[in-house]
């Protein structure tokens, strides 16, 4: 049984994270995240002393803020997110964001994102590759399952719930980003020993993001159907 932060303590939360940013910052910020972080379960899943893959479902532009509001304060350190949004760029966002670029050429983010979890940094992904704004996950990368396999570093599954309905107009996604709710959903660390010294293949990879993604659905209220 894992705890569901209270209210009070999502805020704590937000202040902790607020004060990894610039001081002006904190005042600006503090109500607008404090009123999007609708619940926060089971943080308590989440080790402090070690590099962690984070393996999330992606259901908004706005998603990666909030699951990082949640992340960074726990933590008290920063965790880089795969992404091709240039918004992790700006200096207010950079300083306590780590931004691997999705690079065209596939393999120099593996390479970067290798190299940050070989550092003892943590990494958080999105396997769905892009917003998915149904009820079911279905074809997802298996990025993360050559990172876990290369490192062994522990993966930690998360789902993100929405507080309503994806939005039709395209100045509603926009924002989103500002005004948009989530709860997030921390599950226990999947246990990828049984693969680890397994020759690396596709149907290997396969097996490995359906064990990860069976707990991302699970947590999300989703349903797999990945293979």
């Amino acid at each position: 049984m894992c705890t569901k932060l209270e209210r009070k303590k999502v805020w704590k939360l937000s202040v902790g994270y607020l004060k990894m940013v610039y001081p002006v910052s904190r005042i600006i910020l503090s109500p607008w995240l404090r009123s999007r972080l609708i619940g926060v379960s089971c943080v308590e899943n989440i080790p402090k002393d070690r590099a962690i893959i984070f393996v999330a479902n992606h259901v908004g532009y706005h998603d990666a803020l909030l699951i990082l509001s949640v992340l960074i304060p726990y933590l008290n350190r920063k965790v880089f997110t795969i992404t091709e949004w240039k918004l992790f760029r700006i200096p207010i966002f950079s300083r306590w964001i780590g931004a691997i670029p999705l690079y065209k050429d596939r393999s120099k983010t593996f390479e970067r994102s290798l190299q940050t979890l070989q550092k003892g940094e943590s990494v958080l992904i999105y396997p769905e590759g892009g917003i998915n704004k149904t009820d079911t996950i279905r074809k997802v990368k298996t990025g993360a399952a050559r990172l876990a396999l290369a490192t062994k570093v522990l993966v930690i599954p998360i789902g993100v719930i929405r507080s309503k309905a994806y939005p039709k107009m395209r100045l509603g996604k926009f924002l989103e980003i500002f005004t948009g709710k989530l709860s997030i959903k921390i599950g226990k660390p999947v246990d990828l020993s049984e693969f680890y010294e397994k020759e690396i293949d596709r149907p290997l990879l396969d097996t490995v993001m359906k064990k990860i993604m069976l707990d991302v659905a699970q947590l999300s209220g989703k349903t797999y159907f990945g293979g």
